[in-house]
């Protein structure tokens, strides 16, 4: 698993759980897969949206621009406490595109939450992994080209580290948003990433 995301579920822990089981009605044993799945999917995502300049640019500057600094992971428990709002949802939409509907539809067949908590977990996760993308930046003054290639490195290490949840990872991005994706390797890793949680 890459650092980055080692930096994010540092930080989610039991409680943390349990806050989202309350928040999206889902079990924990579910949750905890879902949450390994998901941060990968937005990941990916993000990785395939900043290999374009434009990409590049519009995503250094949503870093700066909504402050996504990491303070949020000072306080997780507090920023879990609240529900959604419509800037993280718009954020989801802005990462996955069209590609939303078919994340949430392989979430819930393949870690058994439902599609609106699969929906609610992404609007949880998303400005969380900003925030970690943005602490990891910051310090470094990355500029556009050097945030793609941290960002690659990330994606990367997932591949190196566990082949078969890349290749879902892969067939769900590459999709055209239409059809199903089976992301079983996937929450696998995810079972793996958080199986401590779970017990």
């Amino acid at each position: 698993m890459s650092s980055l995301l080692d930096l994010i579920t540092s930080q989610v822990d039991d409680k943390a759980i349990g806050q989202l089981s309350n928040q999206l009605g889902a079990d924990r044993g579910s949750l905890a897969s879902a949450i390994g799945a998901a941060l990968p999917i937005l990941l990916g995502a993000l990785e395939r949206n900043s290999r374009s300049d434009t990409g590049e640019q519009a995503l250094q500057n949503a870093l700066q621009r909504d402050n996504h600094d990491g303070g949020l992971l000072e306080n997780l428990q507090g920023f879990l406490g609240q529900r959604p709002t419509q800037s993280d949802a718009r954020m989801v939409d802005h990462i996955l595109g069209q590609r939303r509907q078919s994340a949430e539809r392989a979430l819930q067949q393949t870690s058994g939450l439902s599609q609106q908590a699969a929906g609610g977990l992404l609007e949880n996760l998303a400005p969380i992994l900003m925030g970690a993308q943005g602490k990891k930046s910051r310090p470094a003054d990355v500029d556009g080209d050097s945030l793609h290639s941290m960002i690659n490195r990330e994606a990367r290490d997932l591949g190196e580290q566990q082949p078969g949840a890349k290749r879902a990872l892969d067939a769900l991005l590459d999709a055209d948003g239409d059809g199903d994706t089976d992301l079983s390797d996937l929450v696998q890793h995810g079972a793996k990433v958080l199986g401590g949680l779970m017990r």
